[in-house]
């Protein structure tokens, strides 16, 4: 078999010596002569401009297609010369008209093809990549003002540099996808993923990078937040940090106060196994995320990855929180003394969890609440929508979290708890957020699981915590 060089030297040697009769025939037929000059230089100038350029696929194409046409019109010459008599005569000129229909329709059909075919077979053969320019990200890393830039990445380009020095052992050591990215933009297209509901097609363009080379990017670097920067900016306060965060409290009305606990659905796609758990009782597919917050709209903690029909109660029983808080690990000893009763520090939760002297909740609306326990019922609930609150500035600033479209657990697992790790950071940059409207954070619900609640012991600590405050 002839190397594609030598191949394409025959042909155009074959192509060069029946030019001149093809030629000479087109001039004796008007209809093939129009559409002769009208196709043929376009394939023939394709034909050796691709040769030229070294182009095989697109040359052996074009090759193909002009050696058809020869033969076509060669045929069609030696028709005619060969053609005597009447009925002969008539029956060759209805043969060299069809032919010519045949031909017409042939050259038009061929350049359409290599018309629409032309992008794709320059690229190079043996299943190399598509080159994409990402004219977008190269435009908005050198030209975006400070507030293209925030408004686009949901934080300062002070605050996406400091993400990315913090990343950059861990990401330099990863391979993804089939070229070399740099460590600035692979954590560009992460945070894009992760602030705005755009499918990973949208990602492709924006960026330069295939589909799927952006799906990978996407959870490798997430995967790399969790791994890096999840232990160092989402911990449960100690020391100096933990009286900051009862400072904290104690200003916006709650002594020993030192978090708020809630849980949230986070809507998914529905799946693969045991799609009906994951059913929620708002109507769709969900997972739920147990956060504690300080009084900055921080997390301290978080437990993700529960099916959405779990009761708060079930979450929370099963969670590292309920189990230190049981041992006495969660909280240091400190005490404060309120209408005789040393209350300890403890966090703030909703009905849905049970009472107990580290988590502190509002007294059952039963109808029969005294002005005192209304009244603190009301400054409870008050204080605890700080965690309302960080759910919303959550969404609002990760809009991916509207729906995740991931299918296996994991992978949403990883991607809600980089959305966390990257909120605090930007918590504790003063990186605000626009609350827009389509972000709506409606507040779990849910009746409290019987059998949970505790003894007197945490009973007296919330009556006199609604004493020493209704003085």
């Amino acid at each position: 078999m002839l190397q594609p060089q030598s191949y394409l030297q025959v042909t155009f040697a074959r192509l060069s010596h029946n030019y001149n009769r093809l030629f000479l025939f087109c001039f004796q037929n008007s209809v093939c002569y129009i559409s002769f000059c009208f196709y043929l230089p376009y394939l023939y100038s394709t034909f050796l401009l691709k040769m030229v350029l070294g182009n095989e696929l697109l040359a052996l194409l074009a090759q193909q297609q002009l050696m058809v046409m020869v033969t076509l019109f060669l045929l069609d010459s030696e028709g005619e010369a060969t053609g005597t008599g009447g009925q002969r005569q008539l029956r060759l000129r209805r043969i060299r008209r069809q032919r010519r229909v045949h031909l017409l329709k042939f050259c038009k059909r061929m350049t359409f093809t290599l018309a629409m075919n032309i992008d794709a077979l320059t690229q190079h053969r043996n299943g190399a990549r598509l080159e994409r320019p990402g004219l977008w990200w190269m435009h908005a890393s050198t030209n975006f003002s400070p507030q293209e830039w925030k408004e686009n990445f949901r934080m300062s380009r002070e605050t996406f540099s400091l993400i990315v020095e913090a990343l950059r052992g861990e990401i330099e050591k990863m391979e993804t996808g089939l070229g070399c990215h740099s460590v600035e933009k692979r954590v560009a297209i992460t945070i894009w993923r992760l602030a705005t509901p755009n499918a990973y097609r949208c990602i492709s363009q924006l960026f330069g990078v295939g589909k799927a080379t952006a799906w990978g990017i996407t959870h490798d670097v997430c995967r790399a937040i969790v791994r890096t920067l999840l232990p160092r900016y989402v911990k449960f306060p100690e020391g100096e940090e933990l009286q900051r965060v009862k400072r904290g409290f104690a200003a916006i009305g709650m002594p020993q106060a030192v978090g708020a606990i809630d849980g949230t659905h986070i809507q998914i796609k529905a799946p693969k196994d045991c799609p009906h758990d994951y059913f929620n009782r708002k109507g769709f597919y969900s997972t739920i995320m147990q956060a504690v917050v300080d009084h900055k709209c921080r997390f301290t903690d978080i437990y993700i990855g529960w099916p959405g029909c779990v009761h708060d109660a079930r979450v929370l029983v099963n969670s590292s929180v309920y189990r230190k808080g049981e041992n006495g690990t969660l909280l240091p000893q400190e005490r404060q003394l309120m209408s005789g009763v040393e209350v300890p520090l403890f966090i703030i939760g909703d009905a849905a969890y049970p009472l107990r002297t580290w988590l502190m909740k509002a007294y059952p609306e039963t109808g029969r609440l005294t002005p005192r326990q209304v009244r603190f019922n009301h400054q409870l609930s008050r204080v605890r929508m700080v965690v309302e609150r960080a759910f919303g500035l959550l969404k609002a600033r990760w809009r991916s979290l509207s729906r995740i479209n991931e299918s296996k657990v994991e992978n949403m697992t990883h991607l809600i708890a980089a959305c966390c790790v990257l909120h605090n950071i930007c918590q504790d940059s003063n990186q605000d957020v626009d609350m827009e409207a389509d972000i709506h954070q409606e507040p779990i619900v849910q009746h409290p699981d019987p059998g949970l609640d505790a003894g007197p012991t945490p009973l007296q600590c919330r009556d006199a915590l609604a004493q020493f405050l209704d003085q």
